[in-house]
């Protein structure tokens, strides 16, 4: 809520005011594996080509942190915008860019270098 204030936004504002965009998209990974790391750059990129911070529906949701263990197929973020046009170009930069890096377990890599 310190945001939204400092933003210039309602200080009243509540979870439930906010309306994703009717069009919307699932970006899933892959591969398996555990994400590595979440490029913000890239993920602000996708963000503003969906539409946001003009567009209020215009956003993406992160379903997964740094750390967690991802299957092959399962959504890593979901976009969503007020139109399709825009959903479909935040959908080519979230595809392009591939801002969540998903890597096999650390162990696994440790254990081949020194076989080596």
């Amino acid at each position: 809520m310190e945001i939204v204030q400092a933003q210039g936004g309602r200080p009243d504002l509540k979870a439930d005011d906010l309306v994703p965009g009717k069009y919307t998209a699932d970006i899933a990974s892959d591969k398996a594996g555990y994400v590595h790391s979440l490029n913000n750059k890239d993920l602000v990129a996708v963000a503003k080509a969906l539409g946001a911070p003009n567009d209020k529906g215009a956003g993406l949701l992160i379903l997964k942190k740094k750390g967690q263990r991802v299957e092959k197929g399962e959504v890593l973020f979901s976009l969503y915008a007020d139109n399709e046009a825009k959903l479909a170009r935040g959908r080519e930069l979230a595809m392009r860019y591939a801002p969540v890096d998903i890597e096999g377990m650390l162990i696994k890599r440790v254990a081949s270098m020194q076989a080596r």
